[in-house]
Order: structure tokens, then C-alpha cells, then sequence
């Protein structure tokens, strides 16, 4: 069996993912081969609208695995991309209208290189934003990440009490 190289293998990694996140369902966010001190990841980037929980990453993982015996690569990680990574597809902004993003540009505008406001729309071209200092724009060519926030104070509310989040897969009777 011929080994594939990572310039060859991206393309046929990214369709055993493709594959595989029809059956799990999800979607594949990114397909990435990332050389590091200890050897080379491929690492597969899988979501849903709700999250990914880790039995689905084993399970990604599974079905996966045997299929790219042919593909050289050291460890393979599948995970999810985190909610607060880069915006980087059109179908990412689509997900996030509506939500608090953060904005960092490449050059200051008012002495300010970070916004932070709801996503109201994008055309494109512009984002634009409801910020405290009221709806602003900004041109695509000028941003440099756009990335989701993350809210952080349901945890640090529940960190100064007794009380424990519930598990997303438990009902309220067992907790």
C-alpha cells in the first residue's frame, strides 16, 4: 500500500472526514496536519450546533482511524474547535449574527484594536456591529481575527457556591 504525504493527504483526509461526519452527524470544521517536537498531528476539527460531547470525538475517531492507514502522520487528535475559535468561513459568521464576537484589527482605529459587540450582520464585505459606543463597521480587510466571546459568568457564579452545573445529559430529577 503506497504512504501518502501531507500535501497529498489533506484532500483525501478531508473526504474520510466528510464521510465519517455525515454518519455521526456533524460537521467538519477543519483538517489540519501540524508538525510539532514530538511528531506530526493531524487533527480534525468536528462540531455541531450544540457542541461536541468526547464520545462523539471517540466515535469520530473510530471510524476514521482505519481508513487513513495510508496517510503518514504521528498522532491523530479529533476534537472541537473550541467556541471561542477564529470565524474564518462564511458559514461561521452566518452561525454567529446575533452573538457577542470580538473583533481585532490590524491597525488601531481610535486608538482601539479590539471591539466587542453583537454580530448584527455581514454583507460580505462589513461587519457590523452594536457596541456600547453604538453600531459600528468594519471592512473584512481590516480584521484581523473575529472570534465568538465567551461568557464566563454562569461558571464563576456557580464557582462561589454549593451548587453544581448540571450535566447537559442528565434530567432535572437525577440532579
Amino acid at each position: 500500500m503506497a504512504v501518502m504525504k501531507k500535501k497529498d493527504g489533506a484532500g483525501y483526509v478531508q473526504d474520510v472526514a466528510n464521510a465519517a461526519a455525515r454518519e455521526i452527524p456533524c460537521r467538519v470544521v477543519e483538517v489540519a496536519f501540524e508538525k510539532e517536537p514530538t511528531g506530526l498531528y493531524l487533527r480534525v476539527y468536528i462540531d455541531t450546533d450544540n457542541g461536541v460531547t468526547l464520545n462523539e470525538c471517540e466515535r469520530f475517531h473510530r471510524l476514521i482511524q482505519p481508513k487513513l492507514e495510508n496517510v503518514t502522520y504521528d498522532f491523530l487528535e479529533v476534537s472541537s474547535p473550541g467556541i471561542d475559535r477564529p470565524i474564518r468561513s462564511l458559514e461561521e459568521v452566518q452561525r454567529a449574527l446575533g452573538q457577542e464576537v470580538e473583533l481585532r484589527l490590524y491597525r488601531p482605529r481610535d486608538r482601539q484594536k479590539v471591539f466587542v459587540g453583537r454580530l448584527q450582520a455581514f454583507d460580505g464585505q462589513t461587519y457590523t456591529l452594536t457596541t456600547p459606543q453604538g453600531d459600528m463597521t468594519f471592512d473584512h480587510k481590516e480584521v484581523a481575527v473575529a472570534r465568538r466571546t465567551v461568557d464566563m459568568s454562569e461558571a464563576i457564579e456557580l464557582e462561589g457556591s454549593d451548587r453544581i452545573a448540571p450535566d447537559p445529559g442528565t434530567t432535572q430529577e437525577e440532579t
